[in-house]
């Protein structure tokens, strides 16, 4: 889970809490655990971003929808990662397919990070 004592000292010196959750039920129990956490922690700016999300698992409705995520977490939604095996395979070869600045994952990593920051 990452709670702990770790945890509460990056919580303690940090500016904002960015909580990483992927579409299912037991990561989003998880993210639940680690968001109230630092809240207690004192970290009052909190944010969460769904990491792997597979629009074809989505909708056969067996894991959790961004909506439904959404509803769950109590801190705004910073953005939606998609599954995609380019980012896998980039970072595994040493380059991380968001360093293409023309690509549409490094344009949503940035559009996250602009609304994070």
């Amino acid at each position: 889970l990452g709670i702990g004592q770790a945890m509460e000292n990056a919580a303690s010196a940090a500016d904002i809490g960015i909580v990483v959750v992927t579409p299912d039920y037991v990561s989003l129990r998880n993210a639940d655990t680690v968001d109230r956490k630092l809240d207690v922690c004192g970290l009052k700016r909190r944010c969460f971003i769904i990491n792997k999300v597979d629009l074809e698992v989505l909708r056969s409705g067996n894991v959790p929808g961004i909506e439904h995520i959404a509803r769950n977490m109590s801190t705004p939604m910073a953005g939606i990662i998609p599954c995609d095996e380019n980012i896998h395979l980039g970072n595994n070869m040493g380059s991380p397919v968001v360093l293409a600045s023309d690509s549409y994952i490094a344009k949503n990593f940035s559009s996250i990070a602009l609304r994070i920051f």
